[in-house]
């Protein structure tokens, strides 16, 4: 586990990168959705990383109250083709809503997550974004921002987009 603190945050207001977990320790899979005469088969989904940010704030009483919150992390080269991507969007969708992260991870199952894809291009951050509308969990699930924008001191900043193409800070 490393931390980090990051600056730019509002006054009061603190966020550290609480646990890293790498590619081999973030997979999971799922099973199929077997079409009729299918074979049900085991579907794994390997994401670039989860990390766990801890955002800490000073209430009015001058208590610290602590906020966890999860993001699971997708880096696109453009190598996956689109139809790729939003089959991995809809196993994220399952696999919150069957319970699977907060099974895997000891949570309550009102805990959620996010998907952070960092996409190569404009052309395809729009199409993505495009793509993943057609999901019911679409604009609460997934954030998407250009690899351009990707500098530490930018994270949490208002670079994030939703499925509707609202921008949005990381927290």
């Amino acid at each position: 586990t490393s931390t980090h603190h990051v600056n730019g945050m509002t006054a009061g207001l603190t966020a550290e990168l609480g646990e890293w977990q790498a590619s081999d320790r973030a997979k999971f899979s799922l099973l199929s959705e077997p079409r009729p005469g299918e074979k049900q088969r085991k579907l794994a989904l390997i994401p670039d990383g989860l990390a766990m940010l801890r955002l800490q704030r000073v209430t009015a009483e001058s208590k610290i109250q602590t906020q966890r919150h999860f993001c699971f992390i997708e880096v696109d080269t453009g190598s996956e083709s689109q139809r790729v991507l939003l089959d991995k969007c809809r196993l994220y969708v399952r696999y919150w809503q069957e319970g699977g992260f907060a099974s895997d991870y000891h949570l309550p199952p009102q805990v959620g997550f996010r998907v952070l894809f960092v996409l190569h291009s404009a052309r395809r951050l729009e199409t993505f974004l495009e793509a993943v509308q057609e999901l019911a969990a679409g604009k609460s699930l997934f954030r998407a921002a250009l690899e351009e924008q990707m500098m530490p001191e930018r994270i949490f900043e208002s670079v994030w987009r939703d499925a509707s193409g609202q921008t949005h800070r990381l927290l």
